[in-house]
């Protein structure tokens, strides 16, 4: 519906499978790994942008983060106004599949009053 409202509530908190973030690497998305940091199995938390495929298997946990301060952030930062009330995802041709398979109108995901894709 392109309401943004779910990508604003949950957004801050995509986590990428393995298999995206290997996609986004041999694809050179390094605009989309920057975001997200992977705590390794020795303890070392590292930006996605600078690990290899071959790493893949040593991150424990991938976390989405401000790829300059490296806090937490609170919103998607590739969700992207692009009207008064109608919101794009700027990667949506490679998102996670964690969002893509996201479907609030199935097994209400979601419970906001505000969801237009709930009222039908």
């Amino acid at each position: 519906m392109q309401c943004g409202l779910c990508c604003k509530i949950y957004g801050d908190r995509i986590s990428p499978t393995p298999t995206d973030l290997y996609t986004w690497m041999v694809n050179g998305n390094t605009d989309v790994l920057r975001y997200f940091f992977g705590q390794m199995s020795d303890g070392r938390i590292i930006n996605c942008a600078a690990l290899e495929p071959s790493d893949i298997g040593e991150i424990i946990e991938i976390e989405m983060r401000d790829p300059g301060s490296g806090g937490y952030l609170t919103v998607c930062p590739f969700l992207k106004r692009v009207a008064d009330s109608r919101y794009v995802c700027s990667i949506h041709e490679i998102k996670p599949e964690m969002c893509c398979n996201f479907t609030p109108w199935e097994r209400r995901q979601t419970d906001f009053r505000l969801c237009r894709a709930l009222k039908r």
